[in-house]
């Protein structure tokens, strides 16, 4: 485990999580575990992901989250076809805007003020193949 982050894979294998710490989120950070966490979904081929930032906000400017969502996320090889549940606590209004742009952008992003269903929502949204994989069929 990481000191600001922990990456895993849950035990049924169904979906790649990351557990950030109570640490302030900078856009420099958000790249560094959204890589770590991307890369361990291709090593799994897992295309669903819980993002829990339960206990920190992002301290990103709305350009900065803008930026993200049209160039970095491509940069570090965000999957279009996955699914993103990001839980939060349910006052921080921190992430709302980059819930819109990821949208957006054509990324698949929920957020959640509870786990459980954020879980329930990725494993609902499994038994469906990529959006991807649908268009060529």
């Amino acid at each position: 485990m990481q000191d600001k982050y922990e990456v895993g894979v849950a035990e049924d294998g169904s979906y790649a999580f990351v557990r950030v710490a109570a640490v302030p989120i900078t856009q420099p950070f958000a790249i560094e575990f959204s890589t770590r966490l991307v890369q361990v979904g291709a090593e799994r081929g897992v295309w669903s992901f819980l993002i829990d930032v339960r206990g920190t906000r992002s301290v990103s400017s709305d350009v900065e989250k803008y930026n993200f969502a049209y160039r970095r996320a491509d940069d570090i090889k965000v999957p279009r076809s996955g699914d993103f549940a990001l839980v939060k606590d349910p006052e921080d209004r921190s992430f709302d805007f980059l819930e819109l742009v990821m949208a957006n952008a054509g990324f698949q992003v929920a957020m959640f003020d509870d786990e459980q269903a954020a879980v329930e929502w990725l494993a609902a949204r499994r038994d469906h193949p990529p959006r991807d994989a649908r268009r060529s069929g």
